[in-house]
């Protein structure tokens, strides 16, 4: 078995069911899942500059704001499954403790068990917790503006906009 074989073997057997259990979706080596206003999405990356004996992968985080994502006129109709489709989005090692980009290097001889619970842990420890906090739209808007991308901000502040007064209206019924 070839070391991108081995991946994708622990993506079947291991990252897949563990995320299921947290509501996600699976399409390839990506994941998404609902939240109240948007999806989070999950993508394994494979390096390109693998070969049949040793690769290595990241993981890229995002988060779609449906809304912010129509005011930029790029509509999304279906559960998104790619960073091309997220207001916000982040490498997993820069939700990590190593804040730094991050990989996994695998052999064909590597021992998988080791990498697969280590990268459970950091998506139990850093990744769901990183996505449950980018649902408040300030969040979403801080880590946004942290990249100085001016569409999305602005995207993004208007959706903040109409949720503010969304629930000025529903206080005020």
């Amino acid at each position: 078995m070839t070391a991108s074989e081995r991946i994708d073997a622990m993506v079947r057997d291991g990252l897949a069911p563990f995320l299921k259990t947290f509501g996600f979706r699976r399409r390839g080596n990506s994941f998404a899942r609902k939240f109240t206003h948007g999806f989070d999405v999950f993508g394994l990356q494979k390096s390109p500059w693998g070969n049949q004996r040793a690769t290595s992968f990241t993981v890229n985080l995002g988060i779609c704001w449906p809304r912010a994502q129509a005011i930029l006129g790029r509509p999304v109709d279906k559960m998104p499954f790619t960073k091309s489709h997220c207001t916000v989005f982040r490498r997993n090692g820069c939700v990590m403790r190593e804040r730094r980009d991050f990989w996994w290097n695998v052999r064909g001889d590597t021992p998988l068990d080791s990498i697969q619970l280590d990268l459970l842990e950091r998506i139990d420890r850093y990744v769901i917790p990183w996505f449950d906090w980018t649902h408040d739209i300030d969040h979403s808007l801080q880590l946004t503006r942290e990249y100085q991308l001016t569409d999305f901000i602005a995207a993004l502040e208007k959706v903040q906009e109409e949720l503010t007064q969304h629930d000025e209206r529903r206080v005020a019924q």
